[in-house]
């Protein structure tokens, strides 16, 4: 039986709508400036979609401990946007997935570990399927797995060539690197700009499959569900015993400058609250260096 999606190397509007979406934001935060009491101190956080349940859950526990201080998180950046942001000025603290270049750290960009969690594979709750081999996950890329065992067929969510989420799928194994690229080269993909994005259309679309992070899925109470890879299932105590192979670190990224308000809100994240925080929402902790 033919497959009915096709997909094809990310089109110039999917671009376009990222580029935009971004700049848009950036421009906001160069221009909003949220009302605050004169006494009160404000922190502002943004970044990887991926992080931002878990960062909207700390900063609400933070603000309940440190009255007058206001944390805001903002909508998805992105990793390169939220590190833009934070060496332009627009905000304290970015979160990144992935580590600065080098002109970045020469700009004053400075990056501190905070957690891992694992880079999961999700459907929707009435997927019949559990898990997956790193076979089956070959063959659903490369296009030679095309139905899930109910019938329904198995429509992809890409995301774009520079993604984080496209190279933790590149990085499986040499077979899944062409099949990640044989999917990007087809034409009639579905693709999504952000990490919430890529979670709606698993919860709106029958038999998508799509990257995700156990931590957005457990912040963001989503309504979808994770899948084990080889019989493993994802989880932080899985990624610490390394039975779970594949995860995302999280990053926090700000000026080597950064104000006490930063700084507190950091150390707040590594005390006891902040690290049981960090647990319950799918977060290995990474110790502090």
């Amino acid at each position: 039986m033919p497959n009915p999606i096709r997909s094809g190397r990310i089109p110039v509007p999917v671009i376009l709508k990222q580029f935009v979406y971004v700049a848009s934001l950036l421009s906001l935060l160069a221009m909003t400036v949220p009302s605050v009491p004169a006494f009160g101190a404000l922190v502002k956080i943004g970044g990887s979609g991926s992080a931002l349940g878990t960062m909207r859950i700390m900063a609400e526990e933070y603000m309940k401990e440190n009255g007058g201080t206001n944390v805001i998180v903002f909508p998805s950046l992105g990793s390169g946007g939220g590190i833009k942001a934070v060496l332009d000025g627009g905000i304290d603290i970015g979160l990144s997935v992935r580590h600065l270049d080098n002109e970045e750290r020469a700009r004053g960009g400075v990056e501190i570990e905070y957690g891992k969690t694992p880079f999961v594979l999700a459907v929707s709750p009435d997927n019949v399927v559990t898990g997956l081999t790193t076979k089956e996950i070959v063959d659903i890329y490369s296009g030679k797995l095309q139905i899930w065992p109910n019938g329904v067929f198995i429509r992809l969510i890409m995301r774009s060539e520079r993604e984080k989420d496209t190279d933790m799928l590149k990085s499986i194994s040499p077979e899944m690197k062409s099949a990640v690229e044989s999917a990007l080269s087809r034409k009639g993909m579905i693709y999504a700009t952000t990490d919430q994005e890529a979670a709606d259309k698993v919860a709106e679309i029958s038999g998508v499959l799509s990257t995700s992070t156990l931590a957005l899925i457990i912040s963001e109470k989503r309504q979808i569900r994770p899948l084990a890879i080889n019989g493993v299932k994802p989880s932080p105590e899985a990624i610490s015993d390394e039975s779970y192979p594949l995860f995302i670190t999280s990053r926090f990224i700000t000026r080597k400058e950064a104000s006490p308000s930063t700084r507190k809100f950091i150390d707040f994240v590594y005390s006891d609250k902040g690290r049981s925080i960090l647990l319950k929402n799918g977060y290995a902790v990474v110790e502090r260096r």
